[in-house]
């Protein structure tokens, strides 16, 4: 009796797989994301660092994730409300303070830059850099890392984009607006504000009982006009311009489920350039690519002086 065992060899070789390589490097510029640090409570509640991840992996073009970066002041108390997300994607929060005694928007992005660079160098399996912003100073960045044979893929609001960045890049991924996110329905007891300044002036401006489209733009004019009469924002006003996200929660708080779809405008700042229409305000992108509130007298340097609109490009507001 033979008792040797005998085993079947296989019939076949299963088809080996190549890994996909770490190869990608995703930078997060958390400062341009929530437009500065005049930023709302809301605004920072509807970033969300988890979509712009499925975003861009839906693109095909990233591998897998060797490293991320967040850039910000962290800090800021109001950004803690980001540590959930930042934990559970496992992004690396990089702490960045301004250079002066004034928060300087720059640093972040000169921290950014430096590391982008040092990687490229350092780490040449690294072949996909994702810039997560639409800071017109990024376009050196790109050009920079095309010289060391990397791909470029950018990602920002299309509202804030830097067209010379947008150009530059491999490939560009768009996100959904802060600005233009659909929020829950209200009713004017649940009406909040969180930001400091719109606090003080929810305690001066009567809400509109009445919201014919004349009397929402004239409501409008007058949130605008406590801005640059009241001390405090005043300066605001006059330095650094206010962004859009604040005035558009004294708006919806002003006027109770204010919708600018309602008054034939497709986008808040689309309603804006309405209301400042024949005014002392206009609305200006920032070198930085954030959009605020501005002084005609008194635009920021460097900043793009967007068109006022007038009452044809609404379908609803007579002016």
């Amino acid at each position: 009796m033979d008792d040797t065992e005998t085993f079947d060899a296989p019939t076949s070789t299963p088809m080996e797989r190549t890994p996909m390589p770490f190869n990608t490097a995703i930078f997060y510029d958390i400062e341009n994301l929530i437009k500065g640090y005049g930023f709302s409570t809301q605004t920072i509640t509807n970033v969300s660092l988890k979509e712009i991840l499925t975003a861009l992996r839906q693109t095909g073009k990233i591998g897998h994730i060797a490293v991320q970066r967040a850039y910000a002041n962290w800090s800021d108390p109001r950004l803690g409300v980001m540590r959930d997300e930042i934990n559970e994607l496992g992004i690396d929060p990089i702490q960045v303070f301004g250079f002066a005694r004034e928060p300087k928007r720059n640093a972040a992005d000169v921290q950014l830059a430096i590391d982008a660079i040092d990687l490229a160098y350092i780490r040449p399996g690294l072949d996909v850099f994702v810039i997560v912003s639409g800071d017109g100073g990024f376009a050196a960045l790109a050009k920079k890392l095309h010289e060391y044979g990397k791909t470029v893929i950018g990602c920002a609001y299309r509202s804030a984009v830097n067209k010379t960045f947008q150009a530059v890049c491999d490939e560009f991924v768009w996100i959904t607006d802060t600005e233009e996110k659909v929020q829950p329905a209200h009713t004017p007891g649940q009406i909040r504000v969180t930001d400091p300044r719109n606090i003080r002036l929810a305690e001066q401006v009567v809400k509109v009982t009445e919201p014919t489209p004349e009397n929402i733009v004239a409501k409008t004019r007058e949130i605008l006009d406590w801005y640059a009469q009241n001390a405090a924002t005043s300066v605001d006003l006059v330095q650094k311009g206010i962004a859009l996200s604040v005035i558009k929660e004294a708006v919806m708080y002003a006027i109770p489920d204010f919708q600018p779809g309602r008054l034939g405008f497709a986008k808040f700042i689309e309603y804006m350039q309405f209301v400042c229409r024949g005014t002392s305000y206009c609305i200006v992108r920032l070198p930085t690519s954030q959009v605020v509130l501005a002084l005609r007298r008194a635009v920021p340097n460097g900043s793009e002086v967007l068109p006022d609109l007038d009452a044809q490009d609404g379908d609803a507001v007579e002016g």
